[in-house]
């Protein structure tokens, strides 16, 4: 932006003096001359050549040949640089040239506005989405009374992606129109555009899951007929996937595969881009994921980037490389992001008309909107750049004609007072807060330097009315159950709904918990991580117990198989889904599996030698228990045998299991006590006296469960040892009354069930903190209620 090449040394030395010399300047220099040298090579134009060449004719031209306009009136916007400046001379040594500053303009449209007559209105709410709605409201209230009101209406708003996105958002809600519906920032967002590039992505970077999944999610690309997309989803991150074709064959996954390796065929591997090109428009052209409007939207933005894309690639001589799809795919996404958003189709006869901060206006007007206007607006900030830092341009402004942050200043002052002389009425529609949660600065300042009365304050309006409620904290639900109908896919055995004990486990835990996991048959969706996942670890740890009990030598507690072979057979058994796929990090996780089984071999011996019981069934028999009008049912992990009954044992791969008071007193987790009554009816030859959860854990506690007094303590023949406050030591009551404490909570529940009643509200609260399913019962933000007359 120099008037030459001289200009730029000269200003370089300047500040070498001052500040010593700047290596980087100098290489940008060099750059912008290689730069100039090869537009003048190819015929080439860019802006500051053309002005250049303009000077250069006027200066040197025979005035007889050259035809110029009488007089040009130049409105602008501070005072020009050195290259436009000389430019601007010379047309002015040929013609009249009259600058109008914006000011002036606004006077020849009719502005005549003073400040103390122009009516303010500045309204401060929560945040820019309060103040977008609150604009939208207003247009939609005037517009049923007069239209023309808005066509006399200019709305000002910064150039910020986060404030058009919001506006745009409020306006569509109400089916309002922008005069013109151009969004520049339209390709940072647009949806089809990303879709359009997932096939080239895809290709380019080795089919890395997550992009993978995001082409499955929002097109079903590759899903099975009859396998919900969902299941694919969960079958990728289940492999353990990172990226790579391959890892995709097979399976499920195996529609998936083969429609991935069409990519690979149309995009993988070395291409010219002219290759590339036609391989991406045909795709787009034919793919049957589209609807027939964004397929020709994609097709017509495509062909304009490419083109443009082998344009220069043939001017810089390498149309002809053959590249790997990544290499073309970065150049296409940098194309991409300096084109101008293609054109709307059609365009509205009238609507909201707006401006960006920085414009000076161009038409008369009436009244004057300023929207989520930036508090340090009048700063200047930003007149840096690759030449000369904003410190620098300070200390050259004041010998040369150097554009410096007080000049900014002064250009986005006169801007304003520009809009400012034509409108009698200005409404502010401020925020407190912006879109990413950090406070705003004030705006009196800025408004006192723009004519604002001194005595006005802001009119805080807060949260507006649409997103009032979304502030409010969820209260406890009122005792009143919410119902559900039977669902119609559950499973029916003799007549009655069955209900598998998982399901009342879950249920009796927290009745929203039990719909959640058992009816809607949710979990968490998670990447695949280092580390086994729970239910994975869990799974593997259960069936390598299995496997040393199974070895174990009969009627004796010595183990036949060690810790390691057992934990091989569980591996070859139990697929380690949802971890990376990375043999160390296989071979660390399986490493930390092998002391709890240690662990569990040395409390198995130390019970079996005390108890003197023998391990009856390992994974059944299955157990049911019908009621009036529903059946449950279920499979034990392992039951022993003692000389005086049954002794039911299940395994968890996590600590903190349910004690025995609250699963007798408050019917807390009944899969468990349901397998005790349940096997009564099977095998009644012998009571049971006794259920224990097994915790398979480094720590390997068994202190939990349903243990009565005649068969606690050290002596032989005991099942375990316990201390005396321990809440799983049942020394008031029976093995029957306990078990007929246990019929009446599973009746309980099961109706409750069968009867559609979910009430989100857990047995203890401190099951919420890690519940996976506390945002669905808005657990995470519930306050508690306030005492009457108190405070909450």
């Amino acid at each position: 932006a120099f008037a030459n090449n001289a200009e730029a040394l000269v200003l370089d030395e300047r500040l070498g003096v001052r500040y010593g010399e700047n290596p980087v300047r100098r290489e940008v220099m060099q750059l912008s001359l290689a730069w100039e040298t090869w537009l003048e090579a190819n015929g080439l134009w860019d802006e500051i050549r053309l002005i250049r060449e303009a000077t250069r004719l006027l200066r040197d031209a025979d005035p007889e040949s050259v035809v110029l306009p009488e007089r040009v009136d130049r409105l602008a916007v501070g005072a020009p640089e050195s290259l436009e400046a000389e430019f601007w001379s010379e047309l002015g040594r040929r013609a009249k040239v009259e600058m109008l500053g914006p000011v002036e303009f606004a006077t020849r449209l009719g502005g005549s506005a003073l400040p103390e007559t122009t009516t303010w209105i500045w309204e401060k709410w929560h945040g820019i989405e309060d103040a977008a709605e609150r604009f939208a409201e207003l247009w939609q209230q005037t517009a049923t009374e007069d239209l023309s009101v808005w066509e006399r209406t200019a709305v000002l708003i910064p150039d910020e992606p986060a404030v058009r996105r919001s506006l745009t958002r409020a306006l569509e809600r109400r089916g309002i129109p922008l005069a013109d519906p151009r969004d520049p920032t339209q390709l940072r967002w647009d949806e089809r555009l990303k879709r359009a590039m997932l096939p080239l992505q895809l290709a380019a970077r080795d089919y890395e899951r997550e992009t993978v999944v995001e082409l499955v999610r929002g097109l079903g690309f590759g899903a099975t007929p009859g396998v919900p997309t969902l299941k694919i989803v969960r079958e990728i991150y289940d492999r353990g996937v990172r990226q790579g074709l391959a890892s995709y064959a097979g399976g499920s996954l195996e529609t998936l595969h083969g429609r991935l390796t069409e990519i690979q065929r149309a995009f993988g591997g070395r291409k010219k881009a002219l290759e590339l090109r036609d391989s991406h428009l045909d795709w787009l052209a034919n793919s049957s994921e589209w609807t027939e409007a964004d397929r020709g939207w994609a097709v017509s933005l495509f062909t304009r980037a490419w083109a443009g894309l082998l344009e220069d690639l043939e001017r810089a001589g390498s149309s002809d490389r053959a590249s790997p799809a990544l290499h073309w795919v970065d150049r296409l996404e940098m194309r991409i992001e300096e084109m101008a958003p293609p054109p709307a189709p059609l365009r509205p006869q009238a609507g909201v008309r707006l401006y960006r901060l920085s414009q000076a206006p161009v038409e008369a007007i009436e009244k004057l909107i300023l929207l989520a206007t930036p508090p340090q607006w009048l700063q200047g900030q930003g007149a840096g750049d690759f030449w000369f830092t904003e410190k620098e341009r300070e200390i050259l402004a004041g010998e040369f004609q150097v554009r410096s942050t007080l000049g900014i200043r002064d250009e986005r002052l006169q801007a304003l007072q520009a809009w400012l002389k034509l409108a009698s009425e200005v409404r502010v529609l401020d925020a407190g807060w912006e879109w990413d949660g950090k406070e705003r600065e004030g705006l009196l300042p800025l408004l006192l330097e723009l004519g604002l009365p001194a005595d006005r304050e802001p009119e805080r309006k807060g949260a507006h009315p649409r997103f009032v409620p979304s502030f409010a904290p969820a209260t406890p639900l009122g005792e009143e159950p919410f119902r559900l109908p039977l669902h119609p896919d559950r499973a029916v055995k003799n007549g009655k709904t069955e209900i598998v004990a998982t399901a009342i486990d879950h249920y009796s835990k927290c009745a929203f918990l039990g719909l959640a996991r058992s009816r809607w048959r949710l979990r968490d969706l998670e990447p695949p991580q280092a580390e086994l996942p729970v239910n994975v670890r869990g799974n593997l740890l259960h069936e390598a117990v299995r496997q040393l009990l199974l070895t174990r030598e009969p009627g004796t507690p010595h183990f036949t198989l060690a810790p390691e072979q057992a934990l091989n057979l569980a591996w070859e058994k139990v697929r380690p889904r949802g971890v990376l796929r990375n043999r160390r990090l296989l071979e660390i996780a399986r490493q930390r599996l092998i002391p709890v089984l240690v662990r569990f071999m040395a409390k198995e011996t130390e019970y079996a030698v005390r108890s003197l019981t023998t391990v009856k069934s390992l994974e059944g028999p299955p157990l049911s228990l019908e009621f009036s009008n529903f059946v449950i049912s279920g499979l034990p992990d392992r039951i022993d045998e003692h000389r005086d009954g049954w002794f039911v044992l299940d395994y968890k791969s996590g600590s903190g299991q349910p004690q025995g008071l609250q699963m007798l007193d408050r019917g807390y987790r009944l899969q468990l006590p349901f397998y005790a009554l349940a096997l009564a009816s099977v095998w009644p030859e012998k009571p049971v006296i006794g259920v224990q959860f097994v915790e398979l854990t480094k720590e390997g506690k068994r202190s939990n469960g349903i243990l009565f007094d005649a068969w606690v303590g050290k002596d032989e023949g005991k099942l375990i040892s316990l201390g005396g406050t321990s809440k799983s030591w049942i020394k008031d009551r029976t093995p029957d009354e306990a078990w007929s404490q246990v019929h009446d909570h599973l009746e309980t529940h099961g109706n409750a069930w069968v009867a559609g009643e979910f009430t989100a509200r857990p047995k203890f609260e401190k099951d919420c903190v890690d519940c996976f399913a506390r945002d669905l019962c808005h657990e995470r933000r519930r306050v508690a209620q306030a005492d009457e007359g108190g405070e909450e």
